[in-house]
C-alpha cells in the first residue's frame, strides 16, 4: 500500500492548530493587580486589599482557615466559590507555577478533620509572580460548589503549589485567632435553601388525599 505524501504547508497548519488549542486550554490564571472585591458576585472575605502586616515564610503548602461572610443559622446553604485573591511576596518562584486551591467546610465543630467536614472540591490556576503587586486574583474555570448545613461559617483553604510561595500575612495584633496569618480573599455566592412553605406542604397533602379517593 502506497502512503500519500503530506505537503509541508498541511503539516504547518496542523501544528498551528495544535498550538492554538493548547493555548486556549491553558485554564485559569492569577491576574496581577486585579481587585478581588470587584471580581466576584459577592465577597466572602477580603484580607488582601488592606495594607500592612508581614511576610510569611516560604513554602509550597499553606492551609489557612477563615470565617466567611455567609448566612448562618438560617438552614442549609448552597455555596459556590468563584475564585480567590492572594498577595504573594518576594521568595515566590518567578517561573509560572500551578496553584491548587482545595476548600473544606469545617462543620459545626469548627475543627478540621472532624466527622462533619465537607470537602467541597479543588480548582487550579497558574501563577506568574511579577513582583510585589498588592492583589493577584484568579477566577476558577469551574466554581467550587456544594451544599453545607449552614450551622457555621469557617472553611479551610488548602493552597498547594508546584513552586515556592510566600505571602503577605497579618501582624500579631491583626491575625485572626487560631486561623493562621495568611491574607486571603474569597468570593462567590451563598444562598439559603428555602424550606417548603406551609401552603406547598398543604397542597401536597391535598393531592395525596385526592389520589387515595381515586
Amino acid at each position: 500500500m502506497r502512503l500519500k505524501s503530506v505537503s509541508p504547508l498541511t503539516l504547518f497548519a496542523v501544528a498551528a492548530l495544535v498550538t492554538a488549542t493548547s493555548s486556549d486550554a491553558k485554564g485559569a490564571m492569577f491576574q496581577a493587580g486585579v481587585d478581588p472585591t470587584t471580581a466576584f458576585t459577592e465577597i466572602f472575605i477580603d484580607d488582601v486589599t488592606p495594607t500592612g502586616g508581614f511576610d510569611t515564610g516560604t513554602a509550597t503548602s499553606f492551609n489557612p482557615a477563615r470565617d466567611l461572610d455567609i448566612p448562618v443559622g438560617q438552614g442549609p446553604v448552597d455555596i459556590a466559590f468563584e475564585g480567590i485573591g492572594l498577595n504573594p511576596r518576594g521568595g515566590t518562584a518567578t517561573t509560572e507555577e500551578t496553584v491548587t486551591i482545595t476548600i473544606t467546610y469545617l462543620g459545626a465543630d469548627n475543627v478540621f478533620g472532624g466527622s462533619d467536614d465537607v470537602l467541597l472540591g479543588s480548582e487550579s490556576a497558574s501563577l506568574q509572580y511579577l513582583g510585589a503587586v498588592d492583589e493577584y486574583t484568579a477566577i476558577f474555570d469551574n466554581p467550587i460548589t456544594g451544599e453545607i448545613d449552614g450551622l457555621n461559617d469557617r472553611f479551610r483553604i488548602g493552597i498547594e503549589s508546584t513552586g515556592n510561595l510566600r505571602f503577605k500575612g497579618f501582624n500579631a495584633a491583626g491575625a485572626p485567632s487560631g486561623q493562621n496569618g495568611l491574607k486571603i480573599s474569597l468570593g462567590g455566592t451563598a444562598t439559603v435553601i428555602p424550606e417548603p412553605s406551609a401552603a406547598a406542604l398543604l397542597g401536597l397533602a391535598s393531592l395525596g388525599l385526592v389520589r387515595r379517593r381515586r
